[in-house]
């Protein structure tokens, strides 16, 4: 009988230690293989476009709060084949000017030359959108993760959600 409390007592880190590993990663690519990305496996794909130019890939971020039934918390990485490092500048600007045009806009803080954080409306909700660009094998590459300012899933899901984003941002780094 002494064993048992060892026993339970060890399924009970063991189920402690699952809890606290990441969501697995699916990969994805765009660009007929040329940009490769992660994104969390508890995220569905709601939008695809492969064949053209640009091709994209957006994800839901499931949010069962009251929140999450005004808006559609997600995330979508983009590609867009450019020339050269002149074009991709270009093509920055443009899609920065566009975010400019929002309903509600007001910019963040951390902004750089291809990092930037701003807030809009949707919906009639505030929303935070961060956008990171990548100029990667030919092609200009947005990541952009969008999800309510203040949402009412609390601390824990704002920090899944980005911590997923953190994860495709560096898997977009790192290849």
């Amino acid at each position: 009988m002494t064993h048992y409390p060892r026993l339970a007592t060890g399924l009970l880190y063991a189920l402690l230690a699952l809890v606290s590993i990441p969501a697995l990663a699916a990969g994805y690519t765009l660009g007929n293989g040329r940009i490769y990305f992660s994104a969390p496996d508890n995220w569905p794909m709601i939008m695809e476009r492969m064949q053209g130019d640009p091709q994209f890939i957006a994800f839901q971020v499931p949010d069962t709060s009251l929140s999450g039934k005004q808006v559609l918390s997600r995330v979508t990485v983009t590609a867009h084949q450019v020339a050269d490092i002149a074009e991709f500048r270009s093509w920055v600007k443009t899609q920065v000017r566009k975010s400019h045009r929002l309903p509600g806009y007001k910019a963040g803080s951390k902004q750089n030359s291809h990092r930037f954080v701003y807030h809009a409306l949707e919906n009639g909700l505030r929303m935070r959108y961060l956008e990171q660009y990548y100029f990667k094998n030919g092609y200009a590459v947005q990541l952009r993760c969008l999800r309510p300012q203040h949402d009412q899933s609390g601390q824990a899901w704002k920090s899944t959600f980005d911590r997923g984003c953190r994860q495709i941002a560096h898997s977009l780094d790192s290849r």
